[in-house]
């Protein structure tokens, strides 16, 4: 199960850079990512994945609230790995 949530995952981070810069469904795959990140064990793949969603949001300001949600969705099942990612983002 892990793996086909994980191939879900990237399958979805490859395809953000598809969607136009200020579209709702890019904001509605970052969410899912989010949300998928928190049925997956595999830490280093959760960090990736976490790194990926923010620089697809980094130089466009219109996906910064789907960004934070992904990364809230994650933190209710990987509070130190979010927090240590968002530390490394932002040090």
């Amino acid at each position: 199960m892990e793996d086909w949530t994980l191939g879900l995952c990237q399958a979805l981070v490859a395809q953000l850079a598809l969607y136009p810069s200020q579209s709702n469904e890019k904001s509605f795959a970052i969410r899912c990512i989010g949300r998928l990140l928190t049925l997956v064990t595999n830490k280093q793949a959760v960090l990736d994945n976490l790194s990926s969603i923010f620089l697809a949001t980094v130089d466009r300001r219109y996906d910064e609230t789907a960004c934070a949600q992904a990364f809230g969705s994650v933190a209710s099942a990987h509070l130190e790995l979010v927090l240590s990612k968002c530390g490394t983002l932002y040090i």
